[in-house]
């Protein structure tokens, strides 16, 4: 569900276009040289998260998301 890029040496970097990117790093590779725990964690990630970019989900807005992070715990 993301754009990324593995390497074969275990690393996986992936973006969700003009939100985020994240990388992660597991050694063990499959037959065709990529991450296996890498590639699981990326497909939880956009699961769990409808971070697919082709899904149709508008994403939130991230000042919007932070300042709720924020005001956690501040109101009585």
């Amino acid at each position: 569900g993301l754009p990324a890029k593995s390497g074969v040496g275990g690393g996986i970097i992936a973006a969700l276009p003009s939100r985020f990117g994240i990388a992660s790093y597991a050694p063990q590779l499959d037959l065709h040289g990529n991450s296996v725990r890498g590639t699981y964690f990326f497909e939880r990630l956009s699961a769990d998260f409808a971070l697919h970019m082709l899904d149709g989900v508008v994403p939130r807005d991230l000042e919007e998301c932070a300042q709720e992070l924020m005001e956690v715990g501040t109101h009585p």
